[in-house]
């Protein structure tokens, strides 16, 4: 992976939290309209006296309102998918087709919904409380699967098998791989900048596949500029930190048992990424280590204080993974690897569910087919079936 654009002067075009102002930096024509896409960045001073730091900024991307941040589906992957939506609906009339651990997933069922873009999003069952979108839905635009006792690589697993079957059909999101998911995922980070007036020394965020650290690190790139990366994980669910701290660009292979165990044991499901892009060329080891940055393991009581503490401070909705970014922020004080002094942002990736069922008038997404993660003949029935109402013609 390479980042997309060249170094050079960054043009926002209108208010700098909405995300159509930075329509110039990203990889696609807008296909259909995205206003009211604002994401928060407020510089907090209590919250940084409690930690020991002098210039902490907040970022949020999420459904805090009065904060300034209106993302509907709470996490920054909203931006994730109307990036892969619009660049998928500008190239191609192939139907996409989605793997997500759930916030990702939920984002394409929004996106799809509202601008009546047919999709199909196979996640874990465990991510079924998080698929809701605006409104009422209608079940015949996008097709939801679940499936059983199942992690995010067996959703990975089953849409490789259903893409083998219907490949003219059907076109996969690319993951980290996409620059649509990438330079739109970055956003949030220019968004700060022009908050703050600079570059911040340090970025936390934590991390499932880790796509969202790389985003920031080409971002800061592309602007000339350097910024350290602290990427959090959330124990047992670790294997991006384990290789980082056995020094080795390859994670361990994990059994799908072995990961649905840790799953069960994780305070933040949707960063249990048990094959992410830790040691591709432009990965995530490489973003890191080039940054001279850290990889952090947090507790599941650690992240669950820290959240606490957010939305103390805040007077936010925090989701876990907000905990563990803010508990390996923490740590990383503590360890000295952040100065008292160093300007830091902390990226608040996910909050605001409760507010935004009462706000938008949010109702789960129904369910159009529940299987076990091997039952390939069910799901490809139903894919068929699917696409035969959707296709033109």
């Amino acid at each position: 992976m390479r980042p997309a654009g060249v170094p050079g002067p960054l043009h926002v075009s209108g208010p700098a939290d909405e995300f159509s102002s930075y329509a110039s930096w990203l990889p696609f024509p807008f296909t259909f309209p995205l206003d009211g896409l604002r994401m928060g960045c407020m510089r907090m001073e209590a919250l940084g006296r409690e930690m020991g730091l002098e210039n902490l900024w907040l970022l949020l991307s999420c459904w805090a309102p009065e904060h300034g941040a209106t993302l509907p589906t709470c996490t920054f992957k909203t931006l994730e998918a109307a990036g892969v939506m619009m660049r998928v609906t500008s190239q191609t009339d192939r139907t996409l087709i989605v793997s997500s651990a759930g916030n990702a997933g939920a984002a394409v069922l929004e996106f799809g919904a509202s601008h009546a873009t047919p999709a199909i999003v196979i996640v874990p069952e465990s991510a079924r409380r998080m698929m809701m979108v605006s409104g009422e839905p209608d079940p015949a635009g996008q097709l939801l699967v679940c499936l059983e006792r199942a992690t995010y690589p067996d959703a990975i697993r089953l849409v490789g098998r259903i893409v083998e079957r219907f490949g003219d059909a059907l076109v996969r999101e690319g993951g980290a791989y996409n620059v649509a998911r990438r330079d739109a995922m970055a956003v949030p980070v220019l968004r700060a900048v022009q908050e703050i007036g600079r570059v911040p020394d340090h970025y936390v965020q934590a991390v499932g596949s880790g796509t969202g650290g790389i985003a920031a690190w080409e971002a800061v790139m592309r602007l000339g500029e350097t910024m350290r990366l602290h990427l959090v994980q959330n124990t047992p669910f670790t294997p991006m930190v384990d290789a980082w701290e056995r020094g080795e660009r390859a994670v361990e292979v994990m059994s799908p048992r072995e990961a649905y165990e840790r799953l069960q044991k994780t305070y933040s499901t949707v960063l249990a990424n048990a094959d992410p892009p830790f040691g591709v060329a432009g990965g995530v080891f490489d973003a890191v280590t080039s940054t001279g940055g850290d990889m952090i393991a947090v507790s599941n009581d650690e992240a669950r204080g820290a959240n606490a503490l957010i939305e103390r401070h805040a007077a936010i909705e925090p989701f876990p993974e907000t905990g563990v970014a803010a508990a390996g922020l923490a740590r990383q004080v503590e360890r000295g690897r952040i100065g008292a002094h160093d300007v830091v942002l902390l990226h608040a990736t996910g909050g605001g569910l409760e507010r935004s069922i009462r706000d938008l008038g949010k109702t789960p997404y129904p369910v159009g087919l529940t299987i076990e993660p091997d039952d390939v003949e069910a799901a490809c029935t139903a894919v068929e079936s699917y696409l035969s109402r959707v296709e033109p013609g």
